[in-house]
């Protein structure tokens, strides 16, 4: 295409700037709102699979009851009767933190010497627990660890008081220590956790003598685990059960793919009205030009110069939105996030780490389906322009009598 058209096209979008600012609204707006969710969807599986591993830590297997956990004697005969070491009990549910804007924040009762092999949150490089860790969650009732993080943030510090709601109990808790892991997965993990010790976790949350669960790390692909396994199960009363680690998350992982698929389906709807707005302008435009369009073709331009010509023009411009709409769903994401998040806690599970995450495929994403779109909402009028023979593009009444012969 010769760039003498591509400025007579490009002149009349100055021209007129009124319809070029809405085409390119229209193809920012579809942008961005796919963008937004696909960034806030990325955050929210993200948030997720941080909070699910900082539960399950190493662990390989799992030991559940039914709604009201486990009694905690199971431990004690699997210690004693198989002499299992890595095993580690796990009393957990969601508290609500008063002093953090009633933030929810998951409550995770361990027993400090069992849980080295598990999760080193509160445990040396070398797995081996301080002393003074050690000493104050075994003589001091009551007290819990805190991320660091979210104890500056909320201007905390070690023996600041903390009011955790669970359901009709009020508990009133101390932040014993701040934690603060070398990695940031870890840190990131932590920011939606309180650690105490399985005592208080049980007088808290009212599961005296319970425990939510029993973390297993046991190699299954040898011989003596699968016996483990075995021997595991003959000693488990009825209505409990082992699982892999996996299989619970990965029933959680199936339903939150189906809840981002809907929300991105949702946002391709925003793209479908943007082409059909790209498309009604563009074909207003080659209407409106009709004369000029004529006119090159009375000179000679061809009819590829005319399609060429169009589309260049409807991709320029859909560039220029699909830009605008990057920026935009950026911004736009990371206000959606958290109706995100909110939707899965009432529908779904409770996420207590909401980081907002940029994801350069979201961005290749909308790049891709902006200017796609752009150039197929194009195509039809850049088609009409140039189906038709340029005595007829100079007449005025051609439309009206195509219309007239198509009709009845």
């Amino acid at each position: 295409m010769k760039p003498i058209l591509l400025r007579i096209g490009l002149r009349y979008s100055n021209q007129n700037l009124l319809q070029t600012i809405l085409l390119i609204l229209g193809v920012a707006i579809g942008v961005a709102v796919i963008v937004a969710v696909d960034l806030a969807n990325k955050s929210a599986s993200r948030s997720f699979q941080i909070s699910a591993d900082s539960i399950t830590g190493r662990a390989t297997h799992r030991i559940t009851g039914g709604p009201s956990g486990l009694d905690e004697d199971i431990y004690r005969r699997l210690r004693l009767q198989l002499g299992l070491e890595k095993i580690a009990p796990v009393v957990e549910d969601y508290v609500t933190v008063i002093e953090l804007n009633r933030r929810p924040m998951r409550l995770l009762g361990l027993d400090p010497f069992a849980e080295a092999p598990f999760r080193n949150y509160v445990a040396n490089t070398d797995g081996a627990l301080p002393v003074e860790t050690l000493s104050t969650i075994l003589t001091q009732p009551n007290s819990v660890f805190l991320s660091e993080d979210v104890a500056r943030s909320s201007g905390m510090t070690t023996d600041s008081k903390l009011s955790l709601e669970h359901g009709s109990r009020n508990i009133e808790v101390f932040i014993a220590g701040l934690l603060q892991p070398d990695d940031r997965i870890s840190r990131q993990a932590l920011s939606g956790i309180i650690i105490t010790d399985i005592s208080t976790a049980q007088e808290t949350l009212g599961q005296i003598g319970r425990l939510s669960h029993i973390d297993l790390l046991i190699d299954t692909t040898l011989n003596s685990g699968k016996t483990e396994i075995e021997q595991i199960r003959r000693i488990l009363p009825p209505g409990t059960s082992v699982e892999r680690s996996e299989s619970r998350s990965a029933v959680i992982e199936e339903i939150k793919s189906a809840f981002e698929f809907n929300l991105f389906a949702l946002s391709l709807l925003s793209l479908v009205v943007a082409a059909f707005l790209i498309y009604n302008t563009v074909l207003f435009s080659t209407i409106k030009r009709r004369p000029t369009l004529g006119a090159l073709r009375a000179l000679g331009v061809t009819k590829g110069q005319i399609f060429g010509m169009i589309i260049s023009e409807t991709l320029i411009l859909g560039v220029i939105g699909t830009l605008l709409g990057l920026g935009l769903g950026v911004i736009l994401g990371k206000g959606l996030i958290h109706l995100v998040t909110q939707t899965i806690n009432d529908l779904y599970f409770t996420l207590t780490v909401t980081g907002f995450s940029l994801s350069p495929l979201s961005f290749i994403k909308g790049a891709f389906i902006g200017i796609s779109a752009s150039f197929m909402a194009g195509l039809v009028p850049a088609w009409e322009a140039t189906n038709i023979e340029p005595v007829g593009v100079l007449r005025r009444s051609e439309i009206e009598n195509r219309v007239s012969r198509a009709l009845p």
